[in-house]
């Protein structure tokens, strides 16, 4: 997923095979959203859903409508059998996303996420309600971790002669 105001509206090309860049947010919903720069920056766009077209004054406070994707659309389009890692930083939008996420929870191995209840109150509450069979958990910073078997914190990696630590 891109942020908002990619270059000539495409976000860069990834150097990653298994990485898909795609100009849209992520949401409970497939359809349309705005995103809005509540004056932090590029970190800090947030997204919710449109009262309708953006007028001329809304531009002006940096909207912009977006296409909005769930992650079973995500895993449909891209024929993804199974996420071994799925790294989430959505700005509060995780109340939607992980509300919505019985059709996908169980195809993904670990999730790590920044929870933005200073945002949203509530994304907290919905993300650990999604990932109760995810029972391993680390917190580092403002990031969750959470894994489905604690043998993966020190799997190999298939690609490296390393293993990852936590």
């Amino acid at each position: 997923m891109a942020r908002p105001g990619a270059q000539n509206g495409r976000p860069p090309a990834s150097p990653v095979r298994s990485v898909f860049p795609c100009h849209v947010a992520l949401w409970g919903s497939s359809g349309s959203l705005v995103v809005t720069d509540p004056g932090s920056g590029a970190w800090g766009f947030q997204t919710s859903q449109p009262d309708g077209e953006l007028d001329e004054a809304q531009k002006l406070l940096k909207k912009e409508q977006v296409d909005a994707l769930t992650l079973e659309d995500v895993i449909r389009e891209y024929s993804i059998d199974r996420i071994d890692l799925l790294k989430l930083d959505i700005e509060g939008s995780e109340v939607e996303v992980f509300a919505s996420s019985s059709g996908w929870i169980d195809r993904v191995d670990a999730i790590c996420v920044e929870l933005h209840d200073r945002f949203r109150p509530g994304c907290s509450r919905a993300f650990f309600a999604a990932v109760c069979d995810l029972p391993v958990e680390v917190r580092h910073g403002l990031s969750t971790l959470v894994v489905r078997d604690e043998k993966q914190l020190n799997a190999p990696n298939p690609r490296s002669t390393e293993s990852v630590k936590p």
